[in-house]
């Protein structure tokens, strides 16, 4: 059996650019600071569909959720900026 280690590239990278820890559950808060954003800022993209929130009370991401969501951020050559 081999053991799995879940991947998330630009989320660890982040993480530890800021000196934090990686964890499994961020709250609304912990996801700002990762993001460089404010709360209110994450609740509009979480409103406009671009990023997935959970309801795990108090936590509102996985890891997963991050990673997906810097995943698609990224900007390619000939794309706009938000």
């Amino acid at each position: 059996m081999v053991d799995y280690k879940p991947n998330y590239p630009f989320l660890e990278a982040l993480v530890a650019q800021l000196g934090l820890t990686l964890k499994g559950r961020y709250t609304l808060k912990d996801a700002a600071q990762i993001l460089g954003v404010s709360i209110r800022t994450l609740q509009d993209r979480i409103r406009n569909g671009k990023l997935r929130a959970r309801n795990l009370t108090p936590y509102r991401f996985l890891s997963d959720d991050l990673e997906d969501y810097l995943r698609c951020s990224v900007i390619t050559r000939g794309q706009d900026a938000e």
